[in-house]
Parts: structure tokens; C-alpha cells; sequence
């Protein structure tokens, strides 16, 4: 089952084995990906965060619903399953818990995405001669990644709100620009080579808030 929210479900017996599931799955791997796409482009545009109390914000492809205190100085933390702001005038101000947790974000990305890249996926490319890129994090408006023609990699701070899976995907994407540089036949084939079910962590790019 193909769900508009971006679930997929895969109902089998109880005894049924893991491996026969997984090559099902991986042999219906284009339909699925088609029918995501297909309830993609007619997903509503997203609702706009308001940055009140209660509202959910994901990281690492989690839901963590917003508690804003007041208190001495103004921050934010990760704590018990909820992002807890502090707001030094105590009122209630979006535009500050915005703010807040956009350079949050970026910290997190900041840790993050380095160890990705050093440690699951650079031996790859290295293997094949490339040394490891410079990596940049930054807010991106319109692009998940980038890389530039001398090797150094950008990626979107906001990519850590999505499961670590998707990081991944981007993080290889760009990597295999180092090879390719046009997405054309070849490039898929490395990305397969390097990231054999990359289809299915695609759709994770586009789970809703």
C-alpha cells in the first residue's frame, strides 16, 4: 500500500522471511516510486509554521512538538522528547522561536553531517580516487546539495530535520558529482553502485512536517 502521506505498508504473512519481503519490495521499487511522485504533485502546499506551542518540527526525521517558557535567557534544547524554548521577554514571539531554532538546526547539521560523510560513505569514493570533498553546511532555498567543480560540497541545513537515510542519499548524490557530472545513465549507475536502494530513501525527502 502506497499512502499519500508517503507511507508505505507491506502486509505479509507472520512467517513470511525478511529476505522475500525485501526483494519484493525491491522488485516494485519503480511503481512505488512513481505513485509517490504521482501523490507529490497533487500534496497540497504546505501549511506554514507558526512556531506556537505544541506545533510538531522534525529531526532526524522525528516529531518534536515545540514548549516555549519564559525564563533569564532566551534558547533552545532538545530535552524528554520536546523542543523546549526559553524567551527572555516571555511573550509570545515567533519570529524569535524561529530564530532560535533554525541556528539549532545548523548546529546539528554542523555535528552531523561531517560524520556522514567521513564515515559511511567517503571509503567508496575513495576507493575510486577521489579524496574527501570540503563540505559546507548553509541554508539553501531552492537545492538539498550541491558541488562545485572543485570539490567542495554544499548541503542544506534543513536536510536534518529528515531521517538520517535521506541525508545519506544527498550526501552520495553529491559525492557522485566527483565522477559524474551530468545525472545521465552513468550517474545513475554509480549512484546505484554506491547506494542500491537510494529510490527508496528518496521518497523520505518528501515526508510532510
Amino acid at each position: 500500500e502506497v499512502h499519500p502521506d508517503s507511507r508505505v505498508v507491506v502486509r505479509v504473512p507472520a512467517r513470511c522471511p525478511a529476505r522475500d519481503v525485501t526483494e519484493w519490495v525491491q522488485s516494485r521499487a519503480r511503481w512505488i516510486e512513481r505513485t509517490l511522485e504521482r501523490f507529490r504533485r497533487r500534496s497540497p502546499v504546505p501549511v506554514p509554521f507558526r512556531y506556537v506551542n505544541g506545533e510538531a518540527h522534525r529531526y532526524l526525521g522525528c516529531g518534536y512538538p515545540l514548549r516555549i517558557d519564559a525564563g533569564e535567557r532566551s534558547g533552545l534544547a532538545l530535552l524528554d522528547g520536546e523542543f523546549v524554548v526559553t524567551l527572555r521577554n516571555g511573550g509570545p514571539d515567533p519570529a524569535a522561536v524561529n530564530r532560535l531554532l533554525r541556528a539549532w538546526y545548523i548546529t546539528r547539521a554542523g555535528d552531523e553531517f561531517p560524520e556522514i560523510l567521513r564515515e559511511r560513505h567517503a571509503a567508496f569514493f575513495a576507493a575510486r580516487g577521489h579524496p574527501l570533498p570540503d563540505l559546507r553546511v548553509k541554508m539553501m532555498r531552492r537545492r538539498w546539495g550541491s558541488m562545485s567543480p572543485q570539490a567542495k560540497m554544499s548541503l542544506n541545513a534543513d536536510l536534518i530535520r529528515a531521517p538520517r537515510a535521506a541525508i545519506e542519499l544527498v550526501v552520495v548524490h553529491e559525492l557522485c558529482h566527483l565522477e559524474q557530472h551530468y545525472h545521465d545513465t552513468a550517474f545513475y549507475r554509480l549512484l546505484g553502485e554506491a547506494l542500491p536502494d537510494w529510490r527508496e530513501r528518496k521518497a523520505l525527502l518528501h515526508t510532510p512536517n
